[in-house]
């Protein structure tokens, strides 16, 4: 965020003072809704949430350096300094960030949006322009109506470029977003069978991340997957835009070609810029690949920068990572990508597995949750990735209703009911030494509980074990 004083925000929030600031000359240089990360310099929005009151730490926020406390009712008294009562704390964030972008029209926004691979492909573009840029991206995934304004205001002062993600779950959610950001470049990733229960199908998903093009600032451009008949249909209704697509097709303007997948990780040829590598598994990745080369080709970079940045990027957590972990009887090769699933992610992952190779005499495992949000479609849409999981997947273990239901006739699959953490256990307990073992199901059903079963096993075994000590108690 461009530094103003205390005032100057004051302005733009339009509340009133409950406690007014010592010093109104104070500089407010970013914006935060957690204690937790706050830095010197931000404001603090003190949501008021289903677990946790934020006015219940504004003098943590004040202590933490916090100049300027904003609240939508009015805290216990004494109220800290610079404490300010707004109507709606989320229209007064976003107020403030739209306010940020019109103060900052050399700050070059891009924004991410698609059905599969919006984070991994953020995190993508980051390393890419940071070979050459200053910039940043995204923190996690804040993809929403909180994450995306407070993504904008995170950008410091010196910041080049900020990458913004974008989701939705109903329509309207993107349209609003964008509107926001305004961003110089769009990109649409995928279009798949997600959030289905809020948009209805795929062409109600295709209409709802098209809209990101409506905030393109002028002279901008939209970069998108070329493999979505769906989406073209969406963009055909929408104001022209110039637009460059990613993919396979012969029309594409990024063409990929020569795509290598393994465990460690993908090789591609992208028509234009030669030949790239990313050390980040699964095929599919390739795509995401060749868009964030794109949007930096675009930027102005060198190919030797982009190529460098794709080399040293590093996935977002839970997203096909992978790692060794240490069991009772032996290590095993957890590929971790239990942050979310929808039908075309779920394909993608085992997709993956399939490609790595277990011990001999052990295993590839695939440990599934249910996939949520599809409505109508959920038995169905469940149903049709066990009866096409690739022939080289020896086991599914399945977790949660949807999909214990799915693999109930599968001679490889193995139900243990609900997500329950006794379920988690047992899911662990049957993995061997030598197995490569998938984790994927949709957040809430936290499947990553599955690697922490595994990482209480080792340490249990490690235990038992472990040499006495001889250097004293």
């Amino acid at each position: 965020m461009k530094p103003r004083t205390v005032e100057q925000v004051a302005q733009v929030l339009g509340g009133r003072w409950l406690a007014r600031p010592a010093d109104a000359g104070a500089m407010v240089s970013g914006a935060s809704i957690d204690t937790r990360g706050l830095a010197a310099g931000d404001a603090f929005f003190a949501f008021r949430g289903e677990h946790a009151d934020g006015r219940d730490y504004l003098k943590q926020a004040v202590d933490l350096g916090s100049p300027l406390c904003v609240v939508d009712q009015a805290p216990h008294p004494p109220c800290p300094p610079g404490t300010m009562l707004v109507g709606d704390l989320r229209a007064a964030l976003t107020a403030l960030a739209r306010t940020e972008r019109d103060l900052r029209p050399e700050l070059r926004v891009i924004g991410v949006t698609g059905t599969n691979g919006k984070t991994t492909t953020t995190r993508l573009i980051e390393a890419v322009l940071s070979t050459e840029l200053c910039g940043r991206s995204s923190p996690k995934s804040f993809n929403n109506e909180l994450g995306l304004p407070l993504t904008l205001l995170g950008a410091r002062a010196d910041d080049e470029f900020v990458v913004c993600e974008m989701g939705t779950s109903s329509p309207g959610e993107i349209g609003r977003l964008t509107s926001i950001a305004r961003p110089d470049v769009v990109v649409i990733t995928s279009i798949g069978r997600g959030h289905l229960q809020g948009l209805g199908s795929i062409e109600g998903v295709a209409q709802e991340k098209s809209a990101i093009i409506e905030g393109l600032a002028s002279g901008g451009v939209a970069i998108i997957t070329d493999d979505s008949p769906p989406l073209d249909a969406a963009l055909a209704i929408r104001p022209p835009v110039e637009t460059q697509r990613v993919g396979a097709s012969a029309d594409a303007r990024w063409r990929l070609s020569n795509v290598e997948s393994g465990a460690i990780g993908v090789r591609l040829h992208l028509e234009g810029l030669g030949n790239l590598s990313l050390p980040l598994p699964g095929a599919h990745n390739a795509r995401n690949a060749g868009i964030a080369a794109a949007v930096g080709a675009r930027l102005g970079l060198s190919a030797e920068s982009i190529a460098r940045g794709l080399a040293g990027a590093r996935g977002p957590e839970m997203r096909l990572s992978v790692e060794t972990i240490g069991l009772p009887e032996g290590p095993v090769t957890l590929i971790n990508d239990a942050y979310n699933a929808n039908p075309d992610s779920m394909r993608a992952a085992l997709a993956t597995l399939a490609t790595f190779d277990p011990a001999p005499g052990a295993r590839r495992v695939a440990i599934l949750g249910d996939m949520l949000e599809l409505g109508e479609a959920s038995d169905t849409e469940h149903a049709a990735l066990i009866e096409s999981a690739p022939s080289g997947i020896d086991l599914i273990l399945a977790l949660g209703a949807a999909m214990t239901r799915a693999v109930g006739s599968t001679p490889r699959g193995e139900a243990l009911g609900d997500a329950s953490d006794e379920a988690a256990q047992c899911a662990a307990s049957l993995v061997r030494p030598g197995d490569v073992v998938l984790l994927k199901a949709s957040r809430s059903m936290r499947l990553e509980r599955v690697r922490e079963a595994m990482l209480t096993l080792g340490a249990r075994s490690h235990a038992v074990h472990s040499p006495p000590r001889t250097d004293g108690p």
